[in-house]
């Protein structure tokens, strides 16, 4: 089916700054922002049943709203021949998916609509399988047979099985971190200076898919010295990893 009365994506933006120099060597400014975006291209499977028969179109139904502000410090100053500097800046930002034609789910644990922007969904993982009687003791996990040191994952929707239903969001989102900062200093002495620059990132979540060390032995991968020795055992309880299998 093709798309029909297709725009272009709209935004409306707020920013509220503030900039200003005190006590003549200090700089600081400080920026507030928000911004509503409509009209973003989306799949509109989640519209329509498959009953219908046809290809669902794309369609520009997508809300996304961003927040978020950034603050920076800037100090510099001469003492006699020497020229120094130092100051730092720190920004957030987090986005809410408002509407994406998101089908109805069963239970609201699945629900992307209300989330950030490529929010991870995953099993919530309680821990390693103690025994036979605890595993007997547990909901049943519809993936596959289960044995002592493997993982044991929440049952969220309490219907007495571990399945795709009990999927939750998991930390932030894989796109871009939500916090960022950094640290910066020099100095110049008679056309002579250096300069340096710390900076780092928060709020940011990482799929590790490095396979000899966080999926070893899976299709004839090898593993790492790091998987093979914190692997769970019945000696080692205390284990990073689940057993190998």
């Amino acid at each position: 089916m093709a798309t029909s009365d297709c725009g272009h994506e709209k935004a409306a933006k707020y920013n509220v700054g503030i900039d200003a120099r005190m006590f003549g060597s200090l700089d600081v400014g400080i920026d507030v922002y928000a911004q509503h975006r409509t009209g973003i291209w989306v799949s509109s499977d989640g519209k329509y049943t498959s009953l219908v028969g046809f290809d669902k179109p794309f369609e520009n139904a997508g809300i996304v709203d961003s927040r978020g502000f950034e603050t920076n410090l800037n100090y510099s100053r001469r003492a006699g021949s020497v020229e120094f500097s130092v100051g730092g800046n720190f920004a957030f930002g987090s986005s809410e998916v408002k509407e994406k034609l998101e089908e109805p789910h069963l239970y609201g644990n699945l629900k992307e609509t209300g989330r950030r922007i490529d929010q991870i969904f995953g099993l919530q993982a309680l821990g390693f399988f103690e025994n036979q009687e605890d595993i007997d003791a547990s909901p049943t996990q519809a993936f596959s047979a289960v044995r002592p040191g493997d993982i044991k994952f929440k049952d969220v929707n309490n219907d007495g099985k571990i399945d795709a239903n009990d999927k939750v969001a998991l930390g932030y989102n894989t796109s871009c971190p939500e916090i960022t900062y950094n640290f910066h200093l020099g100095a110049e002495v008679k056309g002579l200076g250096f300069y340096a620059m710390f900076q780092g990132a928060g709020r940011y979540s990482a799929v590790l898919n490095t396979k000899s060390m966080f999926w070893p032995l899976v299709d004839n991968t090898t593993i790492s010295d790091h998987a093979y020795n914190n692997r769970r055992t019945p000696e080692n309880k205390n284990a990073m990893y689940p057993r190998l299998s």
